[in-house]
């Protein structure tokens, strides 16, 4: 029988392959966020096969890989007031980045309560211990037991209860020119102009080299409630200045670009992003 489809073949026949349980938290300051995962995975299916087929035996994992990234930003009950003296701008441009390479991440924000983040969480496992659990790891399994890639990402995002007003006022984000040009590896940009804009770039990557299991759960929650924007023109000077909320990707950015790139562009008030990849290869 070929060799894929006997591994193809195990994998559906396990019943139970791994269990775990794992917490995470985090306080600041009497704001606290807090991740508990707790994975009991199970695999079952019902197959059809014809000719001569033999397959037994159980799936051991003898050490495992595991990621976790966990973003939370809130922006609430913040007030905003701009008249046409105020100007936000923020921009990326020129050959900022060119050629980069590896993790990068750049936050640009103008403007009031802002929020951004880039995250990652890295995971390697190799035969005889663990990277990521927080110390070495055996699961007895015998000499053929292989290793399983756990990834897991999350973002939360809330923006509540904020009141901006803006009298005239110019609000502009841009990412131009060359740049982040042939750059790559995992590549976060966010830009923001204005007030309680919240950008998030997260990437959760767990590998291992002699992969017998392999999973990634990604999840994105963002809300936006009870807010109040008020964008109006203004008289400056006998004339009449209008609110202006410019938010733009241009040039040569990015160009030739590779890998895992995430990139958020806002400009105005109350705008929610999120770029989130949660990846667990399998090598075997």
């Amino acid at each position: 029988m070929n060799t894929n489809l006997k591994r193809t073949l195990m994998a559906l026949a396990v019943a139970t392959l791994f269990s775990a349980s794992m917490a995470y938290a985090h306080d600041d300051s009497g704001n606290g966020n807090s991740v508990t995962i707790k994975k009991h995975i199970s695999l079952s299916t019902n197959i059809s096969l014809w000719g001569d087929p033999s397959l037994s035996g159980k799936i051991d994992i003898n050490s495992a890989a595991i990621a976790l990234e966990n973003g939370t930003q809130s922006t609430n009950w913040n007030a905003v007031i701009n008249d046409a003296s105020t100007s936000n701008d923020s921009s990326i441009s020129g050959n900022v980045g060119s050629k980069s390479s590896g993790n990068v991440g750049a936050n640009v924000a103008a403007g009031d309560d802002n929020v951004q983040a880039n995250a990652a969480a890295l995971s390697a496992s190799s035969a005889a211990s663990t990277s990521g659990m927080g110390g070495e790891w055996s699961g007895g399994g015998s000499s053929s037991a292989g290793e399983m890639a756990d990834a897991e990402a999350f973002a939360d995002q809330s923006a509540a209860f904020n009141g901006t007003a803006n009298f005239g006022t110019s609000n502009s984000a841009s990412v131009s020119g060359n740049a982040f040009e042939n750059a790559s590896g995992n590549i976060g940009v966010n830009v923001a102009s204005g007030d309680n804009n919240e950008q998030l770039n997260g990437l959760a990557a767990a590998t291992t080299d002699d992969n017998v299991y392999a999973t990634a759960t990604a999840s994105t929650d963002q809300g936006s409630s009870d807010n109040r924007t008020l964008n109006t023109s203004s008289e400056e000077f006998c004339g009449i200045e209008l609110t202006s909320n410019n938010a733009s990707l241009s040039g040569n950015a990015f160009e030739g670009a590779s890998g895992n790139i995430g990139v958020n562009v806002a400009a105005g008030s109350g705008n929610l992003q999120a770029n989130t990849l949660s990846m667990a290869a399998a090598s075997k």
